[in-house]
């Protein structure tokens, strides 16, 4: 089973944190630490899902990793409010349920949300990218090419972080 999911918005590590805090409304288990360029986000558990991200620094855009699958299914108005204005991207998807979600926000429009499962239930398929000009977004399948193909996600550390631990793991 794989279930890879990111988000990433344009805006300083620091300051994405903070506001993804104050955004979730979490408290931090420890604060954020950078450890060369990965840091670790360990926000408080819910009593329902612990969710743990790593987070990175790439060409101005602050990436999280979500290896919980925590994040998966929040709709694009709600990323909306945690954006404010800046440029956001997320992506995951779940080999072992068929779902996928895809979400491009920009200068405060969503330009995509997709959100896809085999029940059919919540299903949404608004907009459309110019990379699905040859293959449109239809399975998880178009959303995981379309994470393979994103130049910002994944860094040699967090390569080795997702290959050598148990990371999320419940």
């Amino acid at each position: 089973m794989s279930c890879p999911g990111y988000f990433r918005i344009f805006t300083p590590l620091i300051q994405a944190c903070a506001r993804l805090k104050a955004w979730s409304q979490w408290d931090w288990l420890e604060p954020p630490i950078q450890i060369d360029t990965v840091s670790m986000v360990r926000p408080a558990p819910d009593g329902l899902r612990t969710p743990t991200l790593v987070s990175y620094h790439n060409a101005g855009w602050t990436v999280f990793e979500d290896t919980s699958g925590y994040f998966a299914s929040v709709p694009a108005k709600s990323w909306m409010e945690f954006c404010r204005g800046d440029s956001f991207f997320l992506a995951n998807y779940n080999t072992a349920t068929e779902s996928a979600e895809l979400i491009v926000i920009e200068s405060g429009r969503i330009l995509r949300e997709f959100l896809h499962d085999v029940t059919g239930v919540g299903t949404v398929d608004v907009g459309r990218l110019p990379v699905e000009e040859k293959a449109p977004v239809r399975s998880w399948l178009e959303v995981a090419s379309i994470m393979d193909g994103d130049r910002y996600y994944g860094s040699t550390a967090t390569r080795l972080l997702r290959r050598g631990s148990r990371l999320g793991a419940r």
